[in-house]
């Protein structure tokens, strides 16, 4: 990550009690505009339960210097996480879970971004579908939206049929980091991540207990209540985004994981490709639903010429489309 200086920020939520803590990638190498264009800004959102310290294996492969990427100089990239509730309110506040109030989010954050920049949206799974979401909310936010794996309703039959309940059981205290880190290296859902991404989220996914929190040691930053919170709310968020998302004004693309239970099978290509005029897709072979955790290298090419997919439908004419 040499190549980036990095600050955090705490910037407004979409609601006025909400803090959003952000982490911005400006690139070191200074480059030249071309005439009449616009530095880019990447803006990221992770998958729910996770956080924004995930992307950044993806950010660190991001070739700045290809022949794509050179076409704009790339002004700065920030990461978010999803929102997250305060731990004495989950009980109380988990029926009240909008998937709206993310977005909400990620337009608050967009809006705090300086205005003479060109802005493409990226997000996984929750994130992707924030992503969508937040786009039909505010069009022509975002120059392009590119959405990984998202978590949409395209299928409700096999989508209502997954049981989140089992979250609930996550294990969410370690004894001791060591514990932690043999516990995330040996877990089959968690074996699948690239290490580097792994070793991100064992450092950055947990937290110290609190003085009085029994019993002591490390807990899960996103509790297992709050994620099943939002998972719950795909009732509703998830069909919203589904019958919705063909107002996307913007070039789209779903990248999808051939392997994902989210998408199930070729046969529900169609239903992906047919979302919006101006989408395409993309089917990432030999990986599941956790795409930019289990090949960082090959999502972060894909962002790379995605980025100047969605320049170069922007600046053709409305209307004409090349996807």
């Amino acid at each position: 990550m040499d190549r980036f200086a990095i600050t955090t920020k705490i910037l407004q939520g979409g609601d006025a009690s909400r803090r959003i803590v952000t982490k911005w990638f400006r690139p070191l190498r200074k480059e030249v505009p071309l005439s009449s264009s616009k530095p880019i800004s990447l803006l990221l959102a992770h998958a729910n339960g996770f956080h924004k310290e995930v992307w950044e294996p993806v950010i660190a492969m991001l070739a700045l210097d290809s022949e794509q990427a050179k076409r704009k100089p790339l002004k700065k990239l920030s990461t978010r996480p999803c929102t997250h509730l305060p731990n004495p309110y989950l009980a109380s506040v988990a029926k009240e879970v909008q998937w709206a109030d993310n977005a909400k989010d990620i337009l608050a954050i967009a809006s705090q971004l300086s205005e003479n920049t060109t802005l493409i949206g990226a997000g996984h799974s929750y994130g992707g579908s924030s992503m969508v979401l937040a786009e039909v909310l505010r069009p022509f936010t975002f120059a392009s939206v590119l959405s990984i794996d998202p978590a949409i309703a395209f299928n409700a039959e096999h989508f209502f049929s997954m049981d989140f309940r089992p979250v609930l059981k996550r294990r969410a205290h370690w004894e001791t980091q060591e514990i932690a880190a043999d516990y995330f290296n040996n877990h089959p859902f968690f074996k699948v991540l690239d290490p580097k991404v792994r070793e991100l989220h064992i450092r950055h996914g947990l937290r110290p207990t609190k003085s009085g929190e029994q019993p002591s040691g490390l807990v899960l930053k996103c509790p297992p209540e709050h994620e099943y919170a939002v998972f719950k709310a795909s009732e509703v968020g998830a069909v919203w985004v589904r019958d919705h998302i063909n107002e996307v004004q913007c070039p789209l693309r779903l990248l999808i994981g051939a392997k994902s239970h989210i998408y199930i099978s070729p046969e529900n290509a169609k239903q992906y490709r047919a979302v919006s005029p101006l989408s395409d897709m993309t089917i990432m072979d030999n990986t599941g639903h956790l795409v930019p955790m289990e090949t960082p290298s090959t999502v972060a090419e894909e962002v790379a010429r995605f980025i100047h997919h969605g320049l170069v439908h922007r600046n053709d004419s409305v209307g004409k489309s090349h996807l």
